[in-house]
């Protein structure tokens, strides 16, 4: 998959927030090894998945501050 093609849709902080807090509960009162385990790999995936949408964000608007023309460029021309 192309860079371009990679979907980005702005985080709803508030589910996220309610997700992490409902994983954070779960781990804290799993009842066992497997119960702990899979509560904690839930929020992994989570954290990468708002990890890429962060990352997403910040490569799209770096890039754009440096392929944008500037106001110098316009007077040198």
């Amino acid at each position: 998959m192309k860079f371009s093609e990679m979907p980005y849709e702005r985080p709803d902080m508030s589910a996220l927030k309610e997700q992490f807090a409902a994983l954070t509960e779960r781990l804290q009162n799993a009842p066992d090894y497997a119960a702990a385990r899979a509560a904690f790999l839930e929020e992994q995936v989570l954290n990468k998945h708002v990890d890429t949408l962060f990352t997403l964000a910040s490569v799209r608007h770096t890039c754009l501050l440096y392929t944008s023309p500037s106001p110098r460029d316009a007077h040198e021309s």
